[in-house]
């Protein structure tokens, strides 16, 4: 049965109104830290009818202007990305003929972790059986997403926590408690920045136990009884 063309045009255009869509987000681009030399994407996915068209804005300016840019799915890949040039704030704008959005800012940023300084490390001296202290220091970093390991007189065999031994994965420091003969040695610390995926060591620090006096003293007349 044919339908009249009137009937016919508005069926289709009821159709095209019930499955038109504004824009909206499935992902917006999120804040990124990359590490000298290493190229970036930041994601950008939508999804309305008809499809959105995705354009992009790097500090303001429209990134087509950019050649190191190119856009893959609506994604923005930078390529030979350069502080100077490319840090800053990214906005992903989506659009068709039933509307615009415009995602929140993302930040694009260089993260790096500094070596340590070279100097030497002052020895810790504690009388065995109190707790010590050994201060990590880490050298300046970007972002704060550092992780801490301490390895004790030869690389690689770091230090298995237990009961007695702990490391603050805030400051970095090594708490010991109750130090024992044992514990003596070279101790160096090892920050890790996860973002960059860059790793320092310190400097040594020696941990030197020493026996308490009175049990010492105790000791040596026992001895000669």
């Amino acid at each position: 049965i044919l339908l009249p063309l009137q009937q016919l045009v508005a069926e289709c255009f009821c159709f095209f109104l019930l499955n038109s869509a504004a824009p909206y987000w499935i992902r917006e681009p999120s804040n990124l830290v990359l590490s000298p030399g290493e190229d970036g994407s930041l994601i950008c996915t939508t999804n309305g009818n008809p499809k959105p068209s995705i354009s992009w804005l790097a500090n303001g300016i429209p990134v087509e202007s950019m050649e190191h840019y190119s856009m893959v799915g609506g994604n923005l890949e930078i390529n030979n990305p350069e502080k100077s040039r490319d840090e800053g704030t990214y906005v992903c704008i989506a659009y068709n003929i039933h509307g615009i959005i415009r995602s929140r800012e993302a930040t694009l940023n260089f993260g790096y972790l500094y070596p340590f300084p070279p100097e030497e490390r002052h020895a810790v001296k504690v009388r065995e059986g109190i707790g010590a202290v050994l201060l990590c220091d880490p050298p300046p970093h970007y972002p704060d997403d550092l992780s801490y390991r301490w390895f004790l007189n030869d690389f690689p065999e770091f230090i298995t926590l237990d009961k007695r031994r702990y490391v603050s994965q805030t400051n970095g420091n090594l708490y010991i408690a109750k130090v024992e003969p044992t514990d003596k040695g070279n101790y160096s610390c090892c920050v890790t920045s996860n973002s960059i995926t860059k790793s320092v060591f310190s400097s040594f620090i020696s941990l030197i136990p020493q026996a308490d006096r009175k049990y010492s003293l105790k000791s040596l007349l026992e001895s000669f009884q």
